[in-house]
């Protein structure tokens, strides 16, 4: 039997999993923590955006141009955005 917690907690793990493979590809894994803390998601981002402030907000230094305007330009998220069907581009590419 499943419940509804452990659901739940799979889907957070799951989305967080998909977060960070997709902070890795532009090479800002370290800052992943900060994104989930702040309550990001990829979905969010996605349909809103970020802006010099989040980055800010999440750590994100200033020194680092090519990130930064790569996470604002929300580069190649949409492969690791889970849609409503529960799989990603990203996925059904491996499959």
């Amino acid at each position: 039997m499943c419940n509804a917690s452990s659901l739940i907690t799979h889907r957070q793990t799951k989305k967080h999993a998909q977060f960070r493979e997709w902070l890795t590809e532009l090479d800002g894994e370290s800052y992943v923590q900060g994104f989930i803390d702040a309550g990001y998601d990829l979905k969010f981002i996605l349909e809103s955006g970020l802006t010099e402030e989040d980055l800010d907000c999440v750590g994100v230094p200033r020194s680092k141009l090519g990130l930064r305007r790569k996470l604002m330009q929300k580069w190649k998220i949409e492969g690791y955005v889970e849609e409503e069907g529960g799989e990603g581009e990203r996925e059904r590419e491996r499959k």
